[in-house]
């Protein structure tokens, strides 16, 4: 997991709920990570105003990923909700798929399945109820961790 350490950019499409209409979001995120440990905040803006934090919290053990996620939702002249909820599932190669949990009755349990593509790619999929929620494919900005680290050597031992 140490390899997704840095800031990234992403596009893609977001609903609030499975019954709405998909609309155009963009996201930051900004990953502090080692091999066993990720902490990762997404902060989304759709199309129509609404701005979504997420905070995930995830550690690995073999293959097994467990963790935390809260989630603020602002829409404009409206109160900012918030809400807490686990994460569980497992890593294979360079995905994982995990089911969000929040408590209550009314909320679905999601499922996100992230992906990473390349040392400068990233994508995050999440269903709930047999409906897409959110399709974001996230670009690194900037060089990766390593990648800065040599240059930072080189440039000290000129």
């Amino acid at each position: 997991m140490g390899e997704l350490e840095g800031e990234w950019s992403g596009s893609g499409t977001e609903r609030d709920t499975p019954f709405q209409s998909m609309q155009k979001t963009t996201c930051q995120s900004k990953i502090h990570a080692d091999q066993n440990r990720m902490s990762n905040e997404i902060v989304c803006t759709m199309q129509s105003g609404v701005r979504k934090t997420m905070h995930t919290q995830v550690t690995l053990e073999g293959n097994r990923l467990t963790g935390s996620v809260f989630q603020t939702r602002t829409v404009p002249r409206e109160a900012t909700q918030s809400r807490k909820g686990s994460v569980r599932g497992i890593r294979t190669g360079n995905s994982s798929e995990t089911e969000v949990q929040f408590p209550g009755l009314m909320m679905p349990t999601a499922k996100s399945h992230l992906t990473v593509h390349d040392a400068s790619s990233y994508s995050i999929r999440v269903d709930a109820m047999g409906v897409v929620l959110m399709d974001v494919k996230f670009k690194r900005v900037g060089a990766p961790k390593e990648a800065n680290k040599e240059t930072n050597q080189a440039s000290q031992s000129q």
